[in-house]
């Protein structure tokens, strides 16, 4: 069954690669959604597909390296859309 990951991230997540690597994990795994900058400072990351995938990429987004520090996610789950195609 498909669903639908809405995520809210905050952190040092701005301009430190956090929306390539993002892309580069979903696509790894399948996913179709998008990621977006908010003005706030967080980051909006809806991810759709199957739910063993999904948890592996809750996981994985949960980024703490040299550069990017995620502090939180606020994440909400919902039945998936099929309106997107690709993850971008």
């Amino acid at each position: 069954m498909m669903k639908r990951l809405t995520a809210y991230v905050s952190g040092s997540i701005q301009k430190v690669g956090y929306r390539a690597r993002v892309v580069q994990i979903a696509n790894a795994l399948s996913l179709t959604g998008l990621i977006e900058n908010l003005a706030d400072g967080r980051a909006r990351i809806i991810a759709e597909g199957s739910d063993d995938k999904l948890k592996w990429f809750e996981e994985a987004i949960e980024i703490k390296n040299t550069l990017i520090k995620v502090s939180s996610i606020k994440k909400t789950y919902s039945d998936a859309s099929v309106e997107l195609s690709s993850f971008y």
